[in-house]
């Protein structure tokens, strides 16, 4: 019932007997794995996570879940950002050439003013 429901986009009815099944059978892979891919369908991304991980532990070699799990993962990697603030774009990064020098520079003591300059000498 829970897989008709599914089909015909009845998302709330098709997780309440799949909930349901899960009561009867608390060990049954397939059934988390159908929970977990109602919830991709709905959007609830990081619930589908738990749930295909649930099904991947109690069966490692399921193929449909640990792709499903790859590509939920994928679309929240898009969705939620690594940190609060963090910004949208990634700086351009200028690739290093050969006997490239930096300067770094490094408070010796806090309570001095002195700064220590190193050199250092990038080669191949």
């Amino acid at each position: 019932m829970g897989h008709t429901c599914r089909k015909l986009k009845k998302y709330d009815e098709a997780l309440a007997f799949h909930e349901r099944a899960l009561v009867l059978c608390p060990q049954s892979a397939s059934t988390f794995t159908a929970i977990g891919y109602i919830h991709s369908l709905t959007g609830n991304c990081s619930l589908a996570v738990d749930y295909f991980h649930k099904a991947l532990g109690l069966r490692r070699d399921d193929t449909f879940s640990t792709a499903m799990l790859g590509n939920v993962v994928e679309r929240l990697m898009n969705e939620v950002s690594p940190y609060e603030g963090a910004p949208n774009d990634v700086p351009p990064c200028q690739p290093l050439t050969t006997n490239t020098t930096f300067t770094y520079e490094s408070h010796v003591l806090e309570d001095m003013s002195t700064i220590a300059d190193i050199e250092m000498d990038i080669t191949d």
